[in-house]
């Protein structure tokens, strides 16, 4: 039997499409995070911020059950959305997901979150939910702070 923990029934779906089709639908209207569903579908961007948290945890499974291909794609995604997406994301939810589920080593998806944060910083203090991340992870915290004040971060 293999354990496959607490993840989400949604996201072992998405890996096992991954692994057989080496792509995965990062499609919006599925996603059932609990801990984001409220707040997601009360912005405009929902969708957006949803495909941003899918492809933050498609990263995280492909580090955790080693498959650099699936980290690949995920960053890729991650990388494009958050380009065009940063307003509408549901910070918190991202940070935690980046900050708490990745080894402090990986820096792929943080360096996308601090080129972000280094071009919109002062408009994403503006978001409840970026103050929030803030107070909530210190690494997420100092990252920050290195990035708005410091251009070569």
């Amino acid at each position: 039997m293999i354990n496959l923990g607490e993840e989400s029934p949604n996201l072992i779906e998405r890996l096992l499409d991954f692994l057989y089709t080496l792509g995965y639908s990062d499609d919006r209207d599925d996603y059932d995070s609990p801990e984001s569903a409220a707040s997601l579908s009360a912005r405009p961007g929902h969708k957006k911020a949803a495909s941003l948290v899918i492809n933050a945890w498609m990263y995280t499974l492909g580090d955790r059950y080693a498959i650099p291909s699936l980290k690949d794609l995920a960053k890729h995604r991650f990388a494009t959305d958050l380009e065009t997406g940063w307003e509408f994301t549901d910070f918190a939810e991202l940070v935690s997901v980046i900050y708490e589920t990745t080894p402090e080593s990986d820096r792929a998806l943080r360096d996308c979150m601090m080129a972000t944060c280094r071009e919109h910083g002062s408009e994403l203090l503006e978001f409840p939910e970026t103050k929030e991340a803030i107070k909530k992870n210190g690494d997420f915290a100092l990252d920050f702070a290195l990035a708005t004040v410091n251009e070569k971060f």
